[in-house]
């Protein structure tokens, strides 16, 4: 295993999962160089919980997007882009994108992540399979495929984020996909491994409610 990763993350509202997120990442066998993590215009405790963990952990790191406006997917990837900018200063091969409802059912998840990028010159983007909580019990996402990584949690080698010019904002989400497809245009790999579970607390699209966010998906495609 090789190479050093840096992770970004965008929240707004997140104080009833980002705890979870953070204490999954401490528990990693390969800690992220830094982890940029951008309060998106939070109205609850988001920010302080962040601020919390970052004072033990110096390489958390607490950035404001300023905004206050609603929540929305063009929103969340210019906090990405913004983090992005700031992290150009460090020395890292890898970047992770990482939402701030996600926890990793292994300790080694990142550690295998890099070993993957090692053994394949050409692979672009990493990722687990999402799970999603179906009454009461941790299943599988119905949209999971061996050939796409979720945007909640794609990692990318830095080459091919910077060849693809990163998350593109866009209102309605869609982002990941794009992203997707623009580096198979620029001939990388995106792999994803059904093996290692990806615990996603908040369905996709389910912040303001089942019918917005059906409605949401369908502004998306």
């Amino acid at each position: 295993m090789t190479g050093k990763y840096i992770l970004l993350t965008a929240a707004k509202n997140e104080g009833q999962y980002i705890g979870q997120t953070i204490e999954s990442i401490l528990a990693q066998s390969v800690l992220p160089k830094a982890w940029f993590i951008v309060d998106d215009g939070s109205t609850d405790q988001t920010a302080t919980i962040i601020q919390r963990f970052a004072e033990r952990n110096p390489f958390i790191r607490l950035l404001s997007s300023g905004s206050k406006g609603a929540r929305s997917f063009g929103s969340k990837d210019k906090a990405i882009n913004a983090a992005y900018d700031a992290a150009k200063e460090i020395d890292f091969d890898f970047i992770g994108i990482l939402d701030a409802d996600i926890t990793f059912e292994r300790e080694d998840y990142y550690e295998s992540m890099l070993k993957f990028f090692s053994a394949s010159p050409r692979l672009g983007i990493v990722g687990g399979y999402i799970h999603e909580r179906a009454n009461g019990e941790w299943e599988v996402r119905k949209g999971n495929s061996v050939d796409s990584v979720a945007g909640g949690m794609q990692l990318f080698r830095r080459a091919c984020y910077e060849q693809i010019g990163g998350y593109t904002p866009m209102h309605y989400g869609g982002e990941d996909w794009l992203a997707q497809i623009d580096a198979r245009m620029h001939n990388w790999e995106v792999v994803a491994h059904p093996e290692f579970h990806v615990l996603h607390y908040r369905p996709t699209s389910s912040a303001g409610g089942k019918w917005r966010g059906l409605f949401r998906a369908g502004m998306m495609d």
